[in-house]
């Protein structure tokens, strides 16, 4: 194998959604656990032949470089790197220790030389006591063979952990059908429920069988799940970025990350949780598309503005935090289409929406040229 690789566009698009989304997770994390934990399942040797930091060195200097890690030094940051490739891992060795002196107060682990999977199947299995600490785990394999949901269920089966995945849907549309991936498709999902894409007419179609299987998988009680397709340039779709969590402060930061993205610098990202919902993060968010869905949402009933912030935040690939009120909600309602008064009855200023707010669309049409 070779020990360093160009980094295509897809590679640097992810790496910017890592780094962008450990900014916001560990000062959130760090004010509240003692000790915290990042892993790097595929490790690779921590740089590509155009000089660029791999993943390791990418979350590692998240941290270090992170304005508010001088704040909390009495939070441990444990970063555990996994590689199965020996040239690559010694390669990855030689990039940490060029990273200098760490703060006390963060530690990192002697790369493990091993699979992923091995790595964590050995710790679950012979040692039925362990116990994760608040976790964040980015598994970004080179194909689909060495990934498992159910390791991956297991690592957000403890509270305050985090796996943000990479899984080429494409490459396993083109091959589901083949006899010799049954075994393997059968790891990655955990069981043969992947096998309904067989049966399925059409490329696109099994891509959206196996996606929607692969979430079901991953998503458990409690479990917040959104995926993320990156379309490139020169490739083709069907590349995804999978983000599971049981905290909705997570969710809100994974979402930060992603529509602050620059869509001008190869890879775009859109929203793959629920077709229909398909939204492209760029600049400027179509808001008319927001309210349209939470018109359908809400119809005409009354509603809360607590509960259209939870419903823009779980269901919909928009911001609670930026994009509901001011842009949205505003003009809807100096356009009179929507009405909204204080629950207590008393006084309230118009295109503002505190706690207690209530909210009802008219009952008319929301036309194209109306709706923001």
């Amino acid at each position: 194998m070779t020990v360093l690789w160009e980094a295509n566009e897809h590679t640097l698009a992810k790496h910017e959604i890592l780094r962008r989304y450990l900014q916001a997770w560990l000062p959130i994390m760090s004010k509240w656990e003692p000790k915290l934990l990042l892993i790097d399942g595929f490790a690779g040797p921590g740089r590509y032949q155009g000089g660029e930091e791999g993943s390791p060195l990418v979350m590692l200097r998240t941290l270090l470089e992170h304005r508010d890690l001088a704040a909390h030094p009495a939070t441990t940051f444990s970063f555990l790197f996994i590689e199965q490739d020996h040239d690559r891992i010694e390669h990855l060795r030689t990039e940490i220790e060029g990273v200098g002196q760490l703060p006390t107060n963060v530690r990192v682990l002697q790369p493990v030389e091993a699979s992923f999977a091995d790595v964590m199947a050995t710790l679950f299995e012979r040692f039925p006591g362990f116990h994760l600490v608040p976790t964040f785990a980015f598994l970004d394999p080179f194909g689909y063979r060495d990934t498992a949901a159910g390791l991956t269920g297991k690592i957000l089966s403890f509270p305050k952990c985090e796996v943000l995945i990479y899984v080429p849907l494409y490459n396993i549309a083109r091959f589901v059908n083949e006899p010799a991936q049954e075994a393997v498709l059968t790891s990655l999902y955990g069981d043969d429920r992947w096998k309904a894409a067989r049966d399925v007419d059409g490329f696109e179609a099994k891509q959206d069988v196996l996606h929607d299987l692969f979430a079901d998988a991953i998503r458990g009680p409690g479990r917040l799940v959104r995926s993320f397709e990156m379309l490139g340039r020169t490739t083709n779709s069907g590349y995804h970025l999978f983000f599971a969590t049981s905290s909705e402060t997570g969710l809100r930061a994974m979402k930060d990350a992603m529509w602050k993205v620059d869509p001008e610098h190869g890879t775009q990202f859109r929203d793959s949780t629920c077709r229909g919902q398909a939204v492209l993060f760029k600049f400027g968010p179509d808001f008319a598309e927001l309210l349209r869905m939470l018109r359908d949402r809400f119809g005409t009933e009354s509603f809360s503005i607590e509960q259209a912030a939870r419903f823009v935040l779980l269901d919909t690939p928009f911001r609670d935090n930026g994009h509901l009120k001011e842009p949205t909600l505003r003009p809807a309602e100096v356009a009179g289409l929507l009405e909204a008064w204080n629950v207590d009855g008393s006084k309230r200023r118009k295109g503002f929406y505190p706690p207690g707010t209530m909210l009802r669309f008219k009952d008319t049409e929301i036309g194209p040229d109306e709706r923001a």
